[in-house]
């Protein structure tokens, strides 16, 4: 059966290779469709557990301020930048470290390479990421790498790249961004770009970070803290003051401090709706007329071949087998459209042909293709039976019309 399946792919090659490249396109389109409300709800998925009304944003400070000193604290999530340099390096800047938390929920995407990994680990050697940059320092170069401790003394470390990461991206660091009433969700942390910036950066993990010799000036400029629900207002106005007074004593006056958190949280949850009002509805139009156009196309050919089903019947082929043989080219068509768009879409993130675009090849992803084919197998097996129930063989056989 599949055989013979395959030898009628061959004769209605013409129609099958429309089919295909139809498919290739609708999964692509997709991807690029599901990638978007992916990357735009991935920062809202990442503040999601830190961000409620009661939460309070805490701008520029030293990282030596506790915020766990804070009344009915519960968790907190922040940023960790660190000044870099590198004699080989002249445009580094600044070297951001993550939690397991960040790397998972927000981590960074990469041109080549690979995230840092605990397997890759060595004595004295830190594992690093690296933006785009022009000095040429690609994946696997170990770069010598300077810190400042607090006396304003360089501390000085090997680290080893192990990823590029690419532009255009949201990053665990602040950015400059001053924090305000109007300030979208999308818009606490910020977007690195290489081009625009004109300084490159390094990405590692708490883990890695550990191995500098000594303690180094770090600062943190974003810091979101989250109370316990049982919190009263009181309680939360105080926790306020406490950092405003830590910043007046060191002399940061009129520190960014956001303590009203109702209308972020509102507008949080209407740009979530937003996505889905934006993304779905085109995902379900894109597979719904392509859908379509290949149905009609099944039509056609059905018509076009309804005198030759008719012969096989003569020649002892059930009738109703052409419905099974339909769909196994049509199995063929949706593996061949897999197969051009997953290569379309790896070629796009390797060498960027299409310009920065969100194109990501995850399990959601391929379980919409898995999907979006189990639709199409089973409409076209089940327009096939449709059309061959409505004629017998003996009427095609006697109808000059096929």
């Amino acid at each position: 059966m599949v055989g013979f399946s395959i030898g009628e792919y061959i004769r209605n090659a013409g129609y099958n290779i429309v089919s295909v490249l139809l498919l290739a396109v609708t999964f692509v389109v997709c991807t690029i469709f599901l990638s978007n409300i992916s990357t735009q709800q991935r920062m809202n998925n990442f503040l999601k557990p830190y961000l409620n009304e009661d939460s309070i944003i805490i701008g520029t400070r030293g990282y030596d301020f506790d915020v766990t000193k804070m009344t009915k604290y519960e968790k907190s999530i922040m940023t960790r930048e660190v000044s870099v340099m590198s004699e080989e390096m002249g445009e580094l800047r600044t070297c951001l470290v993550y939690n397991d938390y960040s790397m998972e929920k927000l981590t960074p995407r990469l041109l080549e390479g690979e995230l840092i990994g605990s397997n890759q680990s060595q004595d004295g050697v830190m594992q690093v990421l690296i933006s785009e940059n022009s000095m040429g320092v690609g994946v696997g170069d170990v770069i010598e790498v300077e810190f400042f401790n607090y006396y304003g003394e360089k501390v000085k470390m090997p680290a080893k790249v192990t990823g590029i990461v690419a532009s255009g991206q949201k990053l665990l660091f602040g950015n400059g961004v001053m924090i305000s009433k109007s300030m979208d969700t999308n818009d606490i942390f910020g977007t690195y770009s290489y081009e625009q910036l004109e300084y490159a950066l390094l990405i590692t993990t708490e883990d890695e970070f550990a191995k500098v010799p000594e303690k180094v000036v770090e600062m943190n400029n974003r810091c979101i803290v989250k109370f316990k629900d049982n919190i009263t207002k009181e309680e939360r106005d105080a926790n306020f003051q406490m950092v405003i007074s830590y910043e007046h004593e060191h002399g940061n006056i009129g520190t960014e401090v956001f303590p009203e958190m109702t209308k972020m949280v509102e507008r949080q949850q209407k740009e979530i709706k937003a996505i889905m009002i934006k993304y779905v509805p085109l995902t379900v139009a894109v597979c719904v007329l392509i859908g379509g156009c290949i149905i009609c196309m099944v039509s056609i050919k059905n018509a076009n071949s309804m005198k030759y089903y008719a012969c096989l019947y003569i020649c002892g082929m059930p009738y109703q087998t052409a419905s099974i043989m339909s769909a196994v080219e049509m199995t063929i068509s949706c593996i061949l459209g897999m197969i051009i768009a997953v290569t379309v879409i790896i070629l796009q993130n390797k060498m960027v042909l299409f310009g920065e675009i969100n194109c990501e090849l995850g399990a959601g992803q391929v379980g919409i293709m898995a999907v979006i084919c189990i639709v199409i197998i089973l409409s076209t097996f089940f327009k096939t039976r449709k059309t061959l129930k409505e004629r017998s063989p003996m009427n095609v056989l006697r109808d000059t019309a096929y």
